[in-house]
């Protein structure tokens, strides 16, 4: 059985971005393989035996899935979503047809039209918030309907286990948890480091990671570490040239301050010289809307470059704290300049740090440094609790036997999926 950690590495002239929100590594690993096999022609019979033996085992693993969840029970352990990316991994049904009408099928980046996804939906709920601080100041929670003591309380599965604690984490798990992604479960994503971790591996509710400013295939509605590993993380609303805006929780309104525990929610521009990386998150589309299917650029346009263009190398960035004294002043100038030519509120974001020239180690002191050890062991126990499950769905879906589904799916009367709380 095909692991995330046997995935085909061969490069490919482009690699097709398929959704795997919700699915078993398993599942996550073959669907990835499905997305490197399609970005290449076969040439020989042994790339041709790979790709069938691909397509088979996710036919064969969708026609599984359909069959136990139409006897056990759609929702459970995600498996309406990973039915939806098994459909659409197999060209099939009304999943494939949606996803086809809102994405580009030959890299699988959304369209510039497309519309009702998680990622509006958490960007939504972010912007909603921007300006919340903390009630009383300093003290890591307030006390609104659905600020951050809620979000808090909702990550910790209904506990005060994270109530007080540093939430940047949590601000980000709120707008996955609000706008219905799956498989961010609770507690872990309170840890930044954990979250770093689980992109890398392609775990859970991510597709990835990018180090550094390389910003391929980064979308709004993706995550950026910032200031080192485990420091801090927002969430990505655009990518520049050489900066993405952000919604970022638990941090301050423009460049002074603390940047990793600032006490407040804002909208933010985080320049390459502070990015870590980028955590990908495997977003869900809305397969229930019907939608006009639009016209789909061409790939082969000359002013875009491919998906991943071997002549344009991630850049790597020069950390804060490595930087001379000369090198920062100059950085700083550079952007108090830049901000004449933008907003007032992008001027707010750029504006001058105090000590130019000083040490800034403390405007990024790492969140995670201040989680109780309590609360890091809940965090693994949650962890392997997951994986256990994970592992537990996998035996039983392998285990039924394969079953014709229709073309139109899971998509029965009075069984739709629960909104999203």
């Amino acid at each position: 059985m095909l692991t995330p950690g046997r995935l085909l590495t061969a490069s490919a002239q482009r690699e097709v971005r398929l959704p795997a929100a919700g699915c078993t590594p398993t599942e996550a690993a073959y669907i990835g393989e499905r997305g490197v096999l399609l970005g290449f022609t076969s040439t020989t019979d042994a790339q041709r035996a790979r790709k069938t033996a691909n397509v088979d085992w996710l036919v064969r693993r969708r026609k599984q899935l359909f069959g136990l969840a139409r006897d056990s029970g759609w929702n459970v352990s995600n498996r309406r979503d990973r039915y939806h990316a098994l459909s659409i991994a197999t060209s099939h049904g009304t999943a494939y047809e949606v996803w086809k009408a809102t994405h580009d099928p030959r890299t699988g980046a959304p369209l510039p039209t497309a519309s009702g996804s998680s990622r509006a939906r958490a960007l939504a709920w972010l912007a909603d918030r921007t300006g919340i601080t903390e009630q009383p100041r300093n003290s890591n929670t307030d006390n609104r309907a659905d600020g951050i003591r809620a979000a808090q309380v909702a990550c910790a599965g209904g506990g005060q286990g994270l109530v007080g604690q540093p939430w940047c984490g949590v601000w980000c798990w709120r707008a996955l948890q609000r706008a219905g992604v799956p498989k961010i479960d609770t507690w872990w994503m309170a840890s930044v480091a954990t979250i770093e971790q689980k992109a890398r591996r392609g775990e859970r509710c991510y597709r990835g990671w990018r180090s550094g400013f390389d910003t391929r295939g980064v979308l709004p509605g993706d995550q950026v570490v910032i200031g080192g590993s485990g420091v801090h993380v927002e969430t990505v609303v655009e990518v520049l040239s050489d900066s993405v805006i952000t919604h970022g929780g638990n941090t301050s309104s423009g460049i002074s301050g603390s940047q990793s525990n600032g006490g407040g929610a804002f909208r933010r521009r985080r320049y390459r010289t502070e990015i870590t990386g980028f955590a990908l998150v495997d977003h869900v589309v809305d397969i229930e809307t019907p939608i006009d299917e639009p016209s789909v650029p061409p790939f082969d346009d000359p002013t875009i470059p491919p998906f991943d263009d071997p002549t344009m190398p991630p850049v790597v960035p020069t950390p804060l704290d490595e930087l001379s004294p000369e090198e920062l002043a100059e950085k700083l100038a550079a952007e108090a300049e830049l901000a004449t030519e933008l907003s007032p509120e992008d001027q707010l974001m750029l504006a001058p740090h105090p000590s130019v020239g000083a040490a800034i180690d403390d405007r990024f002191a790492p969140s995670d440094d201040l989680l109780s050890d309590e609360l890091l062991d809940r965090i693994a126990a949650e962890e392997e609790a997951a994986l256990e499950a994970d592992a537990a769905e996998d035996a039983l879906v392998e285990q039924h036997e394969a079953v014709e589904d229709p073309p139109d799916g899971i998509f029965f009367e009075n069984d739709l999926p629960p909104s999203p709380v």
